[in-house]
């Protein structure tokens, strides 16, 4: 598998040169705070899914899913065989089923991470709020 970089499409970069792609994942909020959820790649239209018992375990399983997306695909935008160190994973944590639609269906719109992360702080904060309103 080669990699082929456009540098018209690849505007998420990170400051180091690594490629960015946004995780939304939700902490279930049990005794063993399983971590689960789902990337998704606009500009290649890689998507994968991971989940773990800690945060270190979904995201090396998400690194794994990643590797394995790339193998069938002809156009990736990163370095192939280092993905580790040529992709990171913005995160996105959730704490409820809403606020994981509603991040999920703003990463298909292609919505910046930090606009997704301000959404979902404010979906967050309106629950907490409704819930004190209701005792």
């Amino acid at each position: 598998m080669e990699s082929t970089v456009n540098n018209n499409l690849n505007t998420s970069l990170s400051k180091d040169n690594r490629y960015r792609i946004i995780f939304v994942f939700l902490v279930h909020n049990d005794e063993d705070n399983y971590c689960g959820g789902m990337f998704y790649d606009p500009s290649s239209k890689l998507m994968g899914a991971a989940g773990g018992d800690t945060l270190d375990d979904m995201i090396n399983e998400a690194y794994e899913s990643l590797e394995e997306n790339v193998k069938t695909e002809t156009f990736v935008p990163f370095d192939t065989e280092n993905i580790k160190n040529s992709v990171v994973f913005d995160l996105v944590e959730c704490h409820s089923i809403e606020e994981l639609e509603i991040a999920r269906k703003h990463q298909y719109r292609q919505t910046s991470y930090e606009d997704i992360k301000k959404i979902v702080l404010k979906v967050r904060n309106d629950e907490n709020i409704l819930r004190e309103k209701n005792g």
